[in-house]
């Protein structure tokens, strides 16, 4: 499934660009991505704030974290350095429920 989320199929119908240009994201800002998946846009996010900005990349799911991780690892985003990975954890899911 992470791989159809993080296609270019994907990136085609829903424009990296005009994503965040409507979010309001722009450079220097720290973002929280909720449910980051496999980083279909977080790179791009990443770039968009810049090195003087966060982003905060958020998911349940480990998988999804590890194909954002190699995502990272591969040669054409290797100068990004402002993502930082977080799991949801189960006993915070409990306290909230």
């Amino acid at each position: 499934m992470g791989s159809f989320l993080d296609s270019d199929f994907r990136r085609k119908r829903h424009l990296p660009d005009k994503l965040i240009s409507l979010s309001g994201i722009k450079e220097g800002m720290h973002v929280l991505e909720v449910g980051c998946g496999s980083g279909a846009f977080t790179t791009f996010v990443a770039r968009t704030v810049g090195i003087k900005g966060e982003v905060y990349a958020l998911d349940i799911q480990p998988g999804m974290l590890m194909q954002l991780k190699e995502k990272l690892s591969r040669p054409e985003n290797r100068d990004i350095r402002n993502i930082k990975l977080y799991q949801e954890h189960q006993a915070y899911r409990r306290r909230c429920a």
